[in-house]
């Protein structure tokens, strides 16, 4: 029993240089590329992102969560229906969005290489996602470390050896787009050999069963991966548009920080999601509360107390390392308070532990209309272009209200249990 889960257990560290090689991989594009090239390779993986923003109309998330219950169950036919509807769906989406490229359709900053190019870098990029979800569903977590190190790997080798050989966005994005999709169709073929379909049988079900969708929670889910995206990253939608290609590379290469404390995020909610699941199903809402509230302020004066040695030595390196990109100094300070924030929510997951997903939805729309408007009226970015600066305290301004109307509201829900 304990050696089972020692092995369950010991996908933390696999998954943990999947996700560093992922971001290695970014580094190094930055380090090799001249600015502008490396403006349109973070273009180009911004609407790879904003693609998968739709997460299949809402089927994504809705296969991550039914799916282990068909598992358990022996609903075989009904996983590889959803599972195969989800790639339909996705393929269905990528090709409506490259023919509205083509037609023009595109925001006036995007030229329409880049444009299509992070489109299909999203399709791969999703059906990675959905390929990845079977090995999750049957708790098989060194599986799915292995199938996301051997995707890190394979990419961060061969984009350091175009990268550097090219000096160009495009081909690394490329080579991105078919090493991704690739591995995504492996791993989807043998999803459906082990569930017992043939990939093509699986995708004549999934055509025939479009109409047993729970669409209208898949439109719930759809909604929820809408908001958390622009949450997260509607910063880098206004710095792309507001900035020059130059100073987009230095928002993007300090983003990076963002990037690496979501990383950070998942890492350790792996483990403690479980945990506070575990303990409110044992001991009620205030001790996952108690949980969450240790969890969140432990973090939070963490990375407080990091702070000061954290902006030295990334400043240091970056002169060092990256001295094109040392003008980013200032975008640095701000997200690292931006990142700690991300780092130390707990409070969210406390909210869906105990069955409060329709208000975390409502908190966060709140946050995006609350934080863009407090953040347009005092930029005021009709009148002068706001600075890279101006656009960070945008992603700043969300997380702070985000992290105050949720932890507020884990609080008083608690507060409320206790006098119930």
């Amino acid at each position: 029993m304990n050696l089972e889960r020692a092995k369950r257990l010991g996908y933390a560290p696999l998954l943990a240089m999947a996700m560093g090689f992922m971001m290695l991989r970014t580094l190094i594009v930055a380090h090799f590329l001249p600015l502008n090239e490396f403006a349109n390779y973070s273009t180009g993986l911004l609407i790879s992102g904003s693609f998968c923003m739709l997460a299949c109309l809402g089927l994504q998330p809705l296969l991550q969560r039914e799916m282990p219950v068909m598992m358990v169950r022996g609903r075989f036919k009904s996983s590889a229906a959803l599972l195969a509807q989800c790639i339909v769906v996705a393929s269905g989406c990528a090709a409506l969005a490259l023919v509205l490229a083509f037609a023009g359709v595109r925001a006036p900053s995007f030229p329409v290489h880049v444009t299509l190019l992070g489109l299909m870098h999203g399709l791969s990029q999703q059906c990675f996602i959905i390929a990845t979800i079977e090995s999750r569903s049957r708790w098989e977590t060194m599986r799915y470390a292995y199938q996301n190190l051997a995707r890190g790997l394979a990419v961060v080798m061969i984009s350091t050896l175009l990268a550097d050989f090219t000096r160009a966005a495009y081909p690394i994005l490329v080579a991105e787009i078919i090493i991704t999709l690739s591995l995504a169709q492996l791993i989807l073929w043998k999803a459906f050999r082990r569930i017992g379909f043939r990939y093509i049988s699986a995708i004549r079900l999934a055509l025939n069963r479009f109409r047993r969708v729970q669409w209208k929670a898949a439109a719930t889910l759809l909604l929820i991966s809408v908001i958390t995206f622009a949450l997260l990253n509607v910063d880098r939608w206004a710095a792309n548009q507001f900035l020059s290609s130059t100073r987009f590379a230095l928002y993007s290469f300090a983003a990076i920080i963002l990037v690496i404390s979501g990383a950070t995020q998942v890492l350790i909610n792996a483990s403690a999601y479980p945990m506070l699941a575990r303990r409110f199903a044992a001991n009620g809402a205030m001790a996952a509360f108690r949980v969450s509230w240790k969890l969140s302020v432990g973090l939070g004066v963490a990375g407080i107390v990091a702070y000061g040695p954290a902006y030295l030595a990334l400043t240091a390196g970056t002169r060092l390392l990256y001295p094109q990109y040392a003008e980013s100094a200032g975008l640095m300070a701000i997200f690292l308070v931006v990142g700690i924030l991300r780092i130390s929510d707990f409070w969210s997951s406390f909210l869906v532990i105990t069955g409060q997903e329709s208000r975390l939805l409502l908190l966060n729309v709140l946050s995006v209309i609350l934080g863009l408007t407090t953040w347009v009226v005092w930029a005021q970015p009709w009148r002068d272009s706001p600075s890279p600066i101006d656009v960070a305290m945008l992603a700043l301004v969300l997380n702070v209200f985000s992290y105050l109307l949720v932890s507020t509201t884990a609080f008083r829900f608690c507060r409320g249990k206790n006098k119930g």
